[in-house]
């Protein structure tokens, strides 16, 4: 429900805005990663193994995202183990792990062909996605500068920056 009220009020102010006379840009944050990307990947990886090849996650029907986010959630509280996966596979799907990029996109895939079924009821068009996995590839040089700038220091095993 979050995403799709976040969707709405987007929707709406760039409908007003384009009637306004301004040039709008539609952005669409699906798929940012998240402990609950490293969840579903790492239940993916136990429950639907397929999921994880590019060759064959195209084929691997998902079925209600819903339930698998709900098993994938239940897995999560009770097993520590897992739980300790799951973060570590957020950390393989930013790296640009190839299995966990291919269940990503397998996810992405089944939540937007659920996405677009409500955009079509709600006449919402001309989305652009933009998650943050978009800005991967960026944010090497982004840390570069801002260390070189002495704005971007290690703290406790992380590069972090402190606005004083």
């Amino acid at each position: 429900v979050g995403h799709l009220r976040s969707t709405i009020i987007g929707d709406t102010l760039s409908n007003l805005l384009s009637f306004s006379g301004h040039d709008v840009l539609r952005l669409n944050h699906v798929g940012d990663w998240g402990t609950q990307f490293g969840m579903l990947v790492e239940h993916l990886r136990d429950e639907f193994p397929q999921a994880l090849s590019k060759e064959t996650s195209k084929d691997v029907e998902l079925g209600d995202l819903v339930t698998l986010y709900k098993a994938a959630k239940k897995r999560f509280d009770a097993d520590d183990d897992f739980k300790v996966r799951s973060r570590e596979g957020v950390v393989k799907l930013q790296a640009g792990d190839k299995e966990a990029l291919a269940a990503w996109e397998s996810l992405c895939a089944a939540s937007r062909v659920e996405y677009q079924k409500i955009y079509d009821v709600l006449n919402i068009v001309g989305l652009n996605e933009r998650g943050e996995s978009f800005y991967n590839p960026y944010l090497l040089n982004v840390i570069e500068e801002l260390e070189e700038q002495g704005l971007a220091v290690e703290s406790e095993g992380a590069t972090a920056v402190f606005l004083d």
